[in-house]
């Protein structure tokens, strides 16, 4: 969890971008223009950039966050995997579900043991 909350402190101290609100007044302008975000995705903030774009040092800073979550993503992911292939699947669960997924749930059950 640390390297999630530092990763997002970082993002405090910046100023040369921000995202707004889908609610906001601003954004709902936009909204009719190329800007607009696709009403399946009208929970994601958007962000707004200077009209001659960012820096080339926020642009690197920008980059190397990425990668940095990205590193956490995958380590949570192969965390989470590794859980689930450890888990055992109760034979009242295998038995509940329809007989196409019992066979294959069957097969993994088996296989564990």
């Amino acid at each position: 969890m640390g390297n999630q909350q530092d990763c997002l402190d970082t993002f405090k101290d910046q100023n040369e971008f921000y995202y707004t609100d889908a609610s906001t007044d601003e954004d709902v302008g936009e909204r009719k223009g190329k800007n607009s975000r696709k009403d399946d995705k009208w929970w994601l903030p958007t962000p707004k950039v200077p009209p001659n774009g960012l820096s080339d040092s926020e642009r690197k800073w920008l980059q190397s966050q990425k990668e940095s979550v990205n590193q956490i993503l995958k380590a949570a992911m192969a965390i989470n995997a590794q859980v689930l292939a450890e888990m055992e699947i109760p034979e009242s669960y295998i038995d509940s579900l329809p007989k196409v997924s019992n066979s294959s749930l069957t097969y993994l059950a088996e296989n564990q043991k």
